[in-house]
């Protein structure tokens, strides 16, 4: 009996413990659900930190794209936006910004300590959503609190004036931010004359130029990023005392820059760089210009000489890459240390046609700075001694070469014509630096207001058909030039003055604007023509009248009447088709904007309907044409599904096999929620499992003894 029993003790261990591996080895399948937000946008993001509080980390599935309607705004201590398991390559999570805003990511509140942006692509989507005019905010906007971090992100494409935007906060209170191992642009778009006119700050499209950082806060670090193709300065330091900037890699490959690092700003610190470190940094201007390696004082970006900034370190930084104009220029300075900077750039530009006639600053070169203005500092060796201002207003070699070769041509209608690109090359009128090169001297919102600012001049236009040919001008009363608004200025450089302006015309659909500006052209044809006659005319009323004692003034007075009848009925009607054309296209913007916002409600409404389900239920509880649907939801090709299944259709599918998962639910102990209500579970059915294997062992030992 005691052999049996013992037996019987030990069979019951093996199995036991059999039972208990099992068990354990299980437990990581039963907890592999998702642990990352599958479906999501900005209001559902700022929802859950709103209900979370402080500590609230949401987590985006790694390689999903998530469409932004809004901007996600922080709005705790402590609350992280990251993707599912921090990776640093292509599986990030990317959010790209599909509404009208132009900030995808919020942080600067009172209670936003120590927020953080983490193992994200951030796309601003300005190829597509243009450039932002009214708001002109940055693509990520932190700061005005403490420990604010933004890691291993990758940001392209804001459509405001910087990437990220780190602000001062109302009592300067920003302190401790960190941002690191970031890949930073294509940032911003170079300044074209053609497209944006003769100041950037001033284009109808909105500013073409933006920076990679702006930073205004104290006792940051910044380190190990990349930045590539930011067309104003990468990095931009708003005083930011105490702040270290190292280990960074500037380049310009694609698009020209402004600057590489600029220290111009006085404001919102008064000036103060004390204990504000750039160090060790790669400025690269590899195939496009890079106009000032890095800029220390207000001369580099106005005309203000005036004032002092204090306290900056600037040490060990290589400038490289054979487009580089200026490698370091300083003036204004006060305590600064300037040393062990390396270069072995390529330096060339020349002084842009929109430059001030005085000062001329110097060509390009490696060090430079004026030594009036600098008082208690150390510069290394190989600093030559200028006096400048606007140190970014200079073109790349090529582009000056261009422009001035560029010669006047006649248009389609004989009228001359200058380019572009040489457009204020000649006279005092055209000396203002606005626009220099890629927007040089372009100042931004940002900077201070007592910088001055001067406005370009615009060229002298050339002269009509009749007064090339010598001929009377055309008196008053032949209307030849048709006011396109209250405020036209009647010396705009459309071409010959007196003589109507061609709009572009932007419907939405290029036949109907092909037609639309085929009709306008021929209007305007039409009516220069008329134009010209009536100046013929009037030149044969002269001659007859002093040689034939007026003889032929009544005919010819009766004909120019005639022909000026016809000139306003002409300019009439262009008129008319102006309004009906600008009716046409606000009405068709209206349309537009409509769709968006159907499209949006749509989007939002499938949203809804997936979120009826569980984010880990299985793909196999759901028949295959709601599966095929769910999946075209995912991919983000709403309107593919609409045409084939019905929202109401989809609705009703969903929510009842939504119940009847639910349903099955009930049936199931719960333990919580998430991966620890998985392992409850499977830790309870283990336990189950055990007990009553224990107690039918027991029980059958007990049964033996009994019979033996």
């Amino acid at each position: 009996m005691g052999s049996s029993y013992t037996l019987a003790r030990s069979t019951f261990a093996r199995s036991t413990l059999s039972l208990l591996l099992l068990c354990i080895l299980s437990l990581p399948l039963v907890s592999s659900a998702p642990n990352c937000l599958r479906f999501a946008d900005s209001d559902s993001i700022n929802q859950l930190f709103i209900d979370g509080g402080p500590g609230t980390k949401v987590h985006l599935c790694p390689s999903k794209l998530y469409r932004l309607s809004g901007t996600i705004v922080f709005t705790a201590a402590d609350q992280e936006l990251a993707t599912a398991g921090y990776p640093t390559g292509a599986e990030r999570a990317t959010i790209r910004v599909e509404g009208s805003e132009v900030t995808a990511i919020q942080g600067d509140c009172r209670r936003c300590a120590r927020v953080g942006v983490r193992s994200m692509v951030i796309d601003g989507n300005r190829r597509k959503k243009g450039r932002g005019i009214v708001d002109t905010g940055g693509l990520v906007v932190l700061g005005g609190n403490e420990g604010q971090t933004i890691t291993d992100c990758k940001i392209r494409d804001p459509r405001g004036f910087t990437a990220i935007h780190y602000r001062e906060g109302d009592k300067l209170s920003c302190t401790g931010a960190v941002i690191e191992k970031n890949e930073i642009g294509p940032v911003g778009d170079e300044y074209d004359p053609k497209v944006d006119g003769p100041d950037p700050e001033l284009s109808e499209l909105g500013r073409p130029l933006a920076a990679g950082l702006s930073m205004a806060c104290k006792d940051s670090v910044v380190r190990d990023n990349t930045f590539i193709d930011n067309t104003d300065a990468s990095i931009v330091l708003y005083c930011s005392p105490g702040t270290v900037v190292s280990g960074n890699r500037i380049s310009a490959r694609k698009a020209s820059a402004m600057a590489g690092i600029l220290m111009v700003d006085s404001t919102p610190w008064n000036g103060d760089y004390t204990g504000t470190i750039v160090k060790g940094n790669t400025i690269d201007a590899a195939s496009r210009t890079i106009r000032v390696g890095i800029g220390l004082g207000s001369a580099v970006w106005s005309d203000d000489v005036e004032t002092v900034l204090k306290g900056g370190t600037v040490q060990a930084n290589t400038l490289k890459g054979k487009w580089m104009g200026y490698g370091i220029a300083a003036a204004g300075l006060q305590g600064w240390t300037v040393k062990d900077n390396f270069d072995e750039a390529g330096h060339q530009g020349k002084r842009s046609a929109r430059c001030f006639d005085e000062p001329i600053n110097p060509d390009p070169m490696a060090f430079m700075y004026t030594k009036s203005s600098i008082t208690d500092s150390t510069f290394q060796s190989g600093f030559k001694d200028h006096i400048f201002q606007y140190a970014v207003c200079i073109d790349g070699t090529e582009d000056f070469k261009a422009a001035a070769a560029a010669k006047p041509i006649e248009d389609s209608r004989g009228r001359k014509q200058v380019p572009a690109e040489a457009k204020g090359a000649k006279g005092k009128a055209n000396a203002g630096p606005a626009g220099a090169g890629a927007g040089a001297g372009a100042k931004d919102d940002s900077r201070e207001g007592k910088q001055k600012q001067a406005k370009p001049g615009l060229p002298v236009p050339a002269p009509g058909p009749a007064a090339e040919a010598g001929k009377a001008p055309i008196k008053a009363g032949a209307k030849l030039h048709v006011p396109l608004s209250d405020d036209e200025d009647p010396e705009d450089d459309s071409g010959s003055t007196g003589l109507a302006k061609v709009v572009d015309f932007d419907t939405g659909s290029e036949v109907l604007d092909g037609a639309l500006l085929f009709s306008q052209l021929r209007m305007i044809d039409a009516i220069e023509s008329l134009g010209r006659r009536v100046a013929g005319r009037l030149d044969e009323v002269g001659s007859s009248s002093g040689g034939a004692g007026g003889a032929g003034v009544g005919p010819s007075s009766t004909a120019i009447s005639a022909l000026r009848t016809r000139i306003e009925a002409l300019e009439g009607r262009q008129h008319s088709l102006l309004e009906i054309t600008s009716s046409l296209r606000t009405t068709m913007q209206k349309w537009h904007t409509a769709l968006s916002s159907s499209d949006n409600v749509a989007h939002k409404t499938l949203h809804s309907i997936l979120s009826l389900l569980p984010l880990g239920s299985d793909s196999s509880e759901v028949d295959p044409d709601t599966q095929a649907l769910l999946e075209a939801i995912r991919s983000g090709s709403t309107h593919e599904v609409s045409s084939d299944l019905q929202r109401d259709e989809l609705r009703a599918r969903v929510q009842a096999q939504a119940q009847a998962q639910r349903e099955r639910a009930r049936a199931l102990p719960t333990f919580g929620g998430g991966w620890v209500g998985v392992l409850g579970q499977g830790l309870g059915g283990c336990a189950v499992a055990l007990g009553g294997w224990a107690a039918w062992r027991r029980w059958r030992g007990r049964r033996g003894v009994k019979v033996m």
